[in-house]
């Protein structure tokens, strides 16, 4: 889902902005892969991360950066493609 690049710029610290128009800080997190996390539950907190800090930001990042929209097709996702009709 994000690649390497993407992960780290998410895992820092970011500016957000409250409904009442002030600002604070999100503060940076670890990388809990290296904790025994699943994958799954560190995507799920990648992407709330995400929302926080907004889509405009990672649309920033990912324009910045133009090898980190492309991320890798896994062998698994490959393979079940390869096998649609449609």
């Amino acid at each position: 889902m994000y690649n390497e690049d993407e992960i780290q710029f998410l895992l820092q610290s970011h500016p957000v902005e409250h409904a009442a128009g002030r600002t604070r800080s999100l503060q940076s997190a670890c990388d809990m892969r290296q904790l025994g996390c699943p994958q799954d539950v560190f995507f799920r907190v990648l992407k709330d991360r995400e929302r926080r800090i907004g889509s405009r930001a990672m649309q920033e990042f990912r324009s910045r950066t133009p090898h980190a929209s492309a991320t890798p097709e896994s062998d698994l996702s490959a393979r079940i493609n390869a096998g649609k009709l449609f």
